[in-house]
Parts: C-alpha cells; sequence; structure tokens
C-alpha cells in the first residue's frame, strides 16, 4: 500500500469494501481502517463476530489488539456517542462551539465553518443558517462580523443546547423524504413512520424546523408582481409587436411578433397587449403590472375613455376576458423612453426581412386575435397528438381501447390547460405541434437563426432549443 499518496484512503475504503462484501450495512460498518461489529441481540454478538474474523483470516489482515474493544453497549465511535437509542451528537463538539467566542478573523471563521460541517447532519439547515459565515471564505473578502453573522452564531448555540438523535431505520417500512429549498442552500430529511408515528419527538421536532423555514415571515410578500411591457408598430413595410416579461431574479421573456395581416397601430398596440397577456396565463403568474406607451389603449381598457369603433370594441371585450384569468392585473401608461426594449421588439418584427439574422424567435399571426374563437371552432383533424390527449384525459374506461405501446408512450407527455406537452429527464417541457405549425416553426428557426441551407439534425436540434417538439 504505497501510503502518502492522495487516493490512498479511497483506495484501502475500496479494500475493504470487497474483503467485507455483504457485512457492510447488515451487521458491519466500515470506513477506512475503522471497523464496528454491531449485533441487534447481544445473544447472536458471537457469531457477528466469528463471520468477521474469518473474512480477515481470509485475507490474511492483521489487527492491533490495543485499539480493539469487544461487547460495548455504547460509545464514542468516529467522533459520534453510539446508543441503543441511535446516534448522538458528541458533546465535547458542541461545548467546543458554545464555548467559542464571535469569530474576529477569517482563519477563526475557518475554524467555526470546520465544526459546523462535522455536526451538519445534527443541525437542521445547517447550510442556511451558517451562510453568513461562508461569505468571508471568499477570496479578497474584508472580515467584518456584522449583526447578521452575530444572529447566526447565537442561533447556532441554541440549536446545540438540544441536539436530534439520528435513530436506525426499521427494515421494511417505507421512507418519507421532506425537502427544503433555501436561498443558499437545499435541506433534506429521511424519516419513518413506527406505529402511526414519524419517530416521536426526534420527527416531530424536524418537522417544525421544516414549517418554520419554509413559512413565509410576517410582511413578506409571497406573491411577486411580474411587469409586463408591449408594444405594436404599423408602417409600409408591415406591422408587428414586442413584448417584455419581467419577473423575480432578473427573469425575462420576449416575444417579437409578426403580423401577416394590415393593422392600425391602434390594433398593433392591442395585438401587442393581447400577446403578453397570454404569455402570463402560460407562466401561471398572480400579479402583473402592464406598461405601454400607448394612452389609448391603457385609457380604454381602463374604462377612462369611450370605445367607439367596432374593431377595437372587440379587441377590449378580448383584454378583459384574459384579465380575468389573472388574479391581479393593472394597466398603466408610461412615455416611449421607458418603453424601448418593447418599441424595438416591434419595430424588428415590422421591418424584417427573410433571410436576416436576429437573437430573438418571432411568432407570426396569421389572423387578428379577435378572430381566434371563429378559427377554434373549426373541428379537430386526426393528428398524431390526438390519441395521446385521449389518453391522458380520457376515463379509464375509454383508454383501454388503445395498446400497451400508444399507452407508454403517452406517459412522455402531459396536459397543462388543455396544451400538450412533451416532457424529459433533462430538457424543459416542449410544446407540442400539430402539422399546420411546426412547418411554420420550421420556416422561422430556418430563416431567422441560420440565413444558409442546414441539415435536418441541426433544424432539429434548433426547434427543440426553441422550445418547441
Amino acid at each position: 500500500m504505497p501510503f502518502g499518496l492522495k487516493n490512498a484512503g479511497a483506495t484501502y475504503q475500496r479494500l475493504m469494501d470487497r474483503v467485507f462484501q455483504g457485512l457492510v450495512g447488515r451487521n458491519m460498518e466500515v470506513y477506512v481502517d475503522d471497523m464496528i461489529v454491531k449485533s441487534v441481540f447481544g445473544s447472536n454478538h458471537h457469531k457477528d463476530l466469528m463471520e468477521a474474523f474469518g473474512r480477515i483470516r481470509k485475507h490474511n489482515m492483521r489487527l492491533n489488539p490495543e485499539k480493539c474493544s469487544f461487547g460495548i453497549r455504547g460509545g464514542k465511535f468516529l467522533g459520534f456517542m453510539i446508543t441503543s437509542r441511535g446516534i448522538k451528537i458528541n458533546p465535547d463538539k458542541c461545548k467546543a462551539i458554545q464555548e467559542m467566542k464571535s469569530p474576529s478573523n477569517v482563519k477563526e471563521v475557518q475554524r467555526l465553518t470546520g465544526r459546523i460541517a462535522t455536526l451538519s447532519r445534527f443541525l437542521p439547515h445547517s447550510g442556511d443558517k451558517s451562510a453568513p459565515f461562508f461569505k468571508f471564505l471568499k477570496k479578497n473578502a474584508a472580515f467584518e462580523l456584522n449583526s447578521e453573522c452575530e444572529e447566526a452564531f447565537t442561533r447556532l448555540k441554541e440549536m446545540l443546547s438540544a441536539p436530534l438523535v439520528l435513530s436506525k431505520l426499521v427494515q421494511g417500512l417505507p421512507l418519507h423524504l421532506y425537502f427544503s429549498v433555501g436561498d443558499h442552500a437545499i435541506s433534506s430529511v429521511i424519516l419513518q413512520e413506527v406505529d402511526g408515528e414519524k419517530r416521536g419527538k426526534v420527527g416531530a421536532q424536524t418537522l417544525a424546523d421544516f414549517v418554520v423555514e419554509l413559512t413565509p415571515e410576517k410582511g413578506e410578500n409571497v406573491s411577486t408582481q411580474w411587469i409586463l411591457f408591449v408594444d405594436g408598430s404599423s408602417n409600409d413595410n408591415g406591422s408587428g409587436a414586442g413584448v417584455t416579461l419581467q419577473g423575480p431574479g432578473e427573469l425575462v421573456l420576449e416575444q417579437s411578433l409578426r403580423f401577416q395581416f394590415k393593422t392600425s397601430n391602434n390594433q398593433a398596440e392591442y395585438e401587442a397587449l393581447i400577446a403578453g397577456l397570454k404569455l402570463a396565463i402560460e407562466v401561471q403568474i398572480d400579479s402583473l403590472l402592464v406598461r405601454t406607451d400607448s394612452l389609448l389603449v391603457a385609457s380604454q381598457v381602463n374604462g377612462e375613455f369611450q370605445v367607439k369603433e367596432p374593431a377595437l370594441i372587440k379587441y377590449v371585450e378580448r383584454v378583459r376576458l384574459l384579465i380575468g384569468r389573472l388574479q391581479q392585473v393593472v394597466v398603466e401608461f408610461v412615455p416611449r423612453a421607458q418603453n424601448q426594449r418593447a418599441d424595438a421588439l416591434a419595430k424588428l418584427a415590422s421591418t424584417r426581412k427573410p433571410g436576416n439574422n436576429r437573437s430573438v424567435i418571432q411568432e407570426t399571426l396569421a389572423n387578428p386575435s379577435i378572430e381566434e374563437d371563429l378559427v377554434a371552432s373549426v373541428d379537430r383533424h386526426e393528428t398524431w397528438m390526438n390519441p395521446i390527449i385521449d389518453i391522458l384525459a380520457g376515463e379509464p374506461s375509454d383508454v383501454v381501447k388503445y395498446s400497451k405501446a400508444q399507452r407508454r408512450e403517452a406517459v412522455h407527455y402531459t396536459l397543462l390547460d388543455g396544451i400538450l406537452f412533451r416532457r424529459g429527464f433533462s430538457s424543459p417541457l416542449l410544446r407540442c405541434l400539430p402539422p399546420e405549425k411546426y412547418e411554420v416553426v420550421m420556416t422561422e428557426v430556418h430563416e431567422g437563426v441560420c440565413a444558409s441551407h442546414i441539415g435536418g439534425r441541426s433544424l432539429a436540434c434548433k426547434v427543440l432549443r426553441a422550445g418547441f417538439y
């Protein structure tokens, strides 16, 4: 064994796993050169020892008698306290942290974070609670112990005053895995129900910690407001609309629409607003603030201006119908200087020439939005999507008529608000397209992203990256 190498410990661990294969996890645990033989009942302990010593003799291993102990019902092992109830935290390690003073330099912060990492299994949400200290471990980070660090240090000592106990899992009972996603880390806990209780006080305390962490504080706004910028453009070269949807965490969704029908400036503004509201509905937004640089559109939607033109009356009715599908919507007028991005997308759509490269994939509307009801009233023709939709949305008695291959294929799809999506393990949801739609998408992707001819495989990959299947 060439000791001194960086991978010596991992190599020795693999050797131990191979020597004691079948015993590890059942009646034996091995961590590098530390071994423990465990028994549920004391009367069977000699049989477990005989089985372990048989493997040791078979592979010509040698033990140090001075470091061996037998017949121990509990004690310190690998830095933890082993008892009949379970694994407890080492009191000496708790005392070391509780007696520490507030860190005054980066070196003391490193010492504290190392001790926290050692006891992380006994500290719920240790990653989130120790996040203020990890900021000082970054390069060129100036040390300054603020109130946030002091509060985290005090909370850490309080948790160590009543640490958790890790109990043994009961074979044959189902496991319950709980996740908690915080701002800085992800926490998890595994529980088992024994006689209808999740490990008694230990499970109750753990779940209580999870509830406290996931419950928003007083005054915290649970629903985040999104901002929608819309603008329409109409000229001699064509007409189009631009939509920019801004969400939390610097999330921005952009859409550029090109119209194949003639519109006025006001109609283009309404088309942009309708497209933005549809996008917000698909994203399932609760609170939305709409900003448009058309005073006429904002005033007519809010009921401040009277609508006299027949075409605009239909547009207002369609907008109010879409607004009713959202919980809270506010439409306000802003100057064009505050709506530059949506204005640029609208001009991009109205002045685009075939073959030009662009960074935003545009959607083409063949008919005005107020005529969608007429288009949707046409009977649905048979496509490859129909059997999948029927299997997902139909009754169990109706699904039987389809073959096993069709039912197995439908598992890879899902229905959201009546729209069929393809789902995968490592890809986002892809919107499924009928034959009359996918040719339009392929044309847009081919002409918009690359002016030269590309092969079928490259074109299919670009369509998938665009979000379609």
